[in-house]
């Protein structure tokens, strides 16, 4: 099932009593990406049990876990790659419409060099 078929965070509100409105806040499609990422990037791995097995899914969709029962959100790895994809692309191209460069944003040295 794709996420494209998911209620908006604004209809959950009308359904969600005061004290759930945390867990909606912390349980938005974007909170989950980001925990997805994090997952990826510091621990090498994709959370949950559900997996694009195809490895060709570039949405987003819920997945039937037949022995754990239920659904699981997936993003597939090519949804993530597309997106870091666009941001690069966005980035560099914000950079030269602004003649911005990159290198005099940033201190370079070590940080680990004690100076005197």
């Amino acid at each position: 099932m794709p996420i494209s078929k998911s209620p908006t965070f604004a209809e959950m509100v009308e359904y969600a009593a005061p004290n759930e409105l945390d867990y909606l806040m912390k349980h938005r499609y974007a909170e989950l990406f980001y925990t997805f990422r994090n997952n990826l990037i510091h621990e090498y791995r994709e959370p949950g049990y559900g997996t694009d097995r195809s490895g060709r899914q570039t949405e987003p969709f819920y997945t039937n876990l037949s022995s754990f029962g239920g659904r699981e959100l997936v993003f597939p790895i090519a949804f993530v790659a597309a997106i870091y994809e666009q941001a690069l692309a966005r980035v560099s191209d914000h950079l030269l419409a602004t003649k911005v460069s990159p290198h005099s944003k940033f201190k370079f040295g070590s940080h680990w060099r004690a100076t005197t």
